[in-house]
């Protein structure tokens, strides 16, 4: 209970801090320095780009966007909302991670993610192990398969 009462305030005062940052945010198409692509369509080195920082670092999740999300990790296996936090659910086999957005849009493409939780599923996985390796487990996992080429490995005469 006294867990849930934190991350109540801690949302409140995020939204109250963030305010300003979210309609800047609103009224440009750019995060960081990042153009925000309005359509989701993301090239593959834009994906590469966008994963690889986040392997480096899972903390990176916190600079990026719902639309960059979606490019790295498709869509969500569950959108909760609770006006103005978004939650989206991503899963694999060992473990949930859980992106929270402020925004008072019903869509979070636009909107940074501005916290996010980590956990096991299943016994024999710790909580401590899910939130170290969950986040990269999950990118891997949709990350898009990479085919050697022939030429690459026979050069013929």
């Amino acid at each position: 209970m006294g867990a849930c009462l934190a991350t109540c305030v801690l949302f409140v005062l995020l939204q109250f801090f963030a305010a300003d940052r979210r309609d800047a945010l609103a009224s440009s198409s750019s995060f960081n320095g990042r153009m925000i692509v309005e359509d989701g369509r993301y090239t593959l080195p834009q994906k590469r780009q966008i994963r690889q920082m986040v392997l480096r670092d899972q903390k990176e999740l916190l600079n990026l966007t719902g639309s960059e999300i979606r490019a790295i990790l498709d869509q969500p296996e569950l959108v909760r909302r609770d006006a103005p936090t978004t939650v989206w659910q991503y899963r694999n086999d060992s473990c949930v991670v859980d992106l929270y957005f402020t925004t008072p849009s019903p869509k979070a493409l636009k909107a940074p993610v501005v916290h996010y939780e980590a956990r096991a599923r299943h016994d024999d996985v710790t909580d401590e192990f899910a939130q170290t390796n969950c986040v990269q487990s999950l990118v891997r996992d949709t990350a898009p398969s990479r085919f050697v080429s022939f030429e690459s490995i026979y050069k013929s005469q």
